[in-house]
Formats: structure tokens, sequence, C-alpha cells
């Protein structure tokens, strides 16, 4: 069953009722029980990273391209991108331990990184 997260926040002409943002429980309760994640969202792609949910993302330069570049590429999902220069060809079958893995070399070399400036 397809959930839906955003409102027409941004639409003056809607009624105020579908413009009311929904809950940040609600938003990542969302990602937490999808199956599948669909979105042309940054954020959107992290909490899918974060809950483990196979995602396509819908790559807008007016949004931030770049952005989603450098959260997936590092990560291995550049794949998961559509886009007129990015044609998805992913099965969305994500290799999640591969996913946490680079994560986790990341997440050390920041806390080296953190460590050897705070100790200066």
């Amino acid at each position: 069953m397809p959930f839906r997260v955003n409102s027409k926040a941004e639409n003056w002409h809607a009624p105020l009722q579908e413009r009311i943002q929904p809950p940040v429980e609600q938003w990542l309760r969302g990602f937490y029980d999808a199956k599948m994640v669909i979105t042309d969202s940054f954020h959107a792609c992290v909490f899918s990273i974060i809950f483990q949910k196979p995602f396509v993302v819908f790559g807008n330069t007016n949004r931030g391209l770049s952005r989603l570049k450098s959260l997936l590429e590092p990560l291995g999902l550049m794949n998961n991108i559509i886009s007129p220069d990015h044609k998805c060809n992913a099965s969305c079958d994500i290799n999640y331990q591969n996913v946490e893995q680079k994560i986790s070399k990341y997440k050390a070399k920041s806390l080296d990184f953190l460590h050897s400036v705070l100790d200066k």
C-alpha cells in the first residue's frame, strides 16, 4: 500500500488540511515500515539507508544532485539514481552489509580526524 509523507505545504491554493506537514514521528515511521522508497529527496535517501530499505531516487539538479552523488557514490549506490544522465539499472537489491562496512570505515576515519584536531 503506497504511503506518502509529504504535503502540499507550499501550495497556497490547497486546502489548509492538505498543507499540514506530518509529525516527524509519522515521517520516520513511513521509512521504517516501507518495503521500498521512491523519492527525489536527499533526506529520504539518508533514512532509506539508515533503515536499510531498497530505494530509487529521482535525481533533480534543481534540488541538489551533487548532494545525492556525494552520499551515494562512496557507498556504491549510484545505480539507485534515475536522472537524464543516470539511468536506473539497479534491481534495488542493496547489499546493506557491504554498505554498513563502508559507513563504519567513514565513521572511524571521521573520529580519527576529530581526535587528531581536538588533541592539539
